[in-house]
């Protein structure tokens, strides 16, 4: 728009330059002429007052075209700006500031924490139920039925020998005897300290680890860890739910 403003400057100042030149001009060629004759009332008309009345008309004509010139520059420049200026037309369906999509991790992420909130209020709505449920933990019948499911999980995993079945089962036998009544005592407690009760169960899983181990070497027990990853994970985490932990908490780990 400043652009446009300045070429209607230029054009007047041009039309006015020219007028003024016209005129200089005329004036210029009365005061040459030769005053042979005397000078003449008002009332009586001079030569040159009717040569300049004379010349009125091509003023005008001449100021009407600079005019008309003037406008023609303007209204092209104009139309040439109008052409080159960008287009920001916007179509309707396109937002002023449109909103980035979420992403597939960010709605994992959510989907997580929502898992996690429902399932921390199944677990505390049915407690009673779950603390039912664990009655047996740690009896001698318990940890009987407890052995030959382990020994089966492995044998389904690692397809191990009789001399390995052996080492296991042996294993499996210190292996109770020193956590079992611990964890039946703990559990026993009304209400349960599930702090302690978590803290026997990590340690049950470590020396489970440990057993693993000792009868097929560093690579059988991270197996065997990565195999038992969802039934552990599970178990810490009802436990944390009763116990009004959060799952995050560096004691559920193992």
């Amino acid at each position: 728009m400043a652009s446009n403003a300045a070429l209607v400057g230029v054009s007047v100042l041009l039309c006015l330059s020219l007028v003024a030149h016209a005129v200089r001009s005329r004036s210029e060629t009365e005061r040459a002429a030769p005053n042979s004759s005397p000078a003449t009332t008002s009332s009586t008309p001079t030569t040159s007052d009717s040569a300049t009345r004379a010349d009125l008309p091509g003023c005008r004509a001449d100021l009407a075209a600079c005019r008309d010139e003037s406008f023609r520059i303007v209204a092209k420049a104009i139309t040439t700006s109008a052409r080159e200026r960008p287009t920001t037309t916007r179509s309707p369906t396109e937002s002023a500031d449109p909103i980035p999509p979420t992403t597939a991790l960010e709605q994992k992420r959510t989907r997580c924490d929502v898992a996690e909130q429902q399932a921390r209020e199944h677990w505390v709505r049915n407690r009673a139920s779950i603390l039912d449920s664990v009655k047996t933990v740690g009896t001698p019948e318990w940890i009987r039925a407890e052995r030959k499911k382990e020994l089966d999980g492995i044998e389904k995993v690692f397809g191990t020998r009789q001399d390995e079945k052996a080492r296991f089962d042996r294993g499996y036998d210190v292996l109770w005897a020193k956590h079992g009544a611990g964890l039946r005592t703990e559990l026993d407690r009304e209400p349960p300290d599930f702090g302690k009760v978590i803290g026997l169960v990590r340690e049950i899983f470590r020396a489970e680890d440990a057993l693993v181990e000792s009868v097929l070497g560093a690579h059988g027990r991270d197996e065997w860890r990565a195999s038992e990853l969802r039934s552990r994970t599970a178990i810490m985490a009802i436990l944390a739910a009763l116990g009004d932990r959060p799952f995050d908490d560096d004691e559920l780990v193992w």
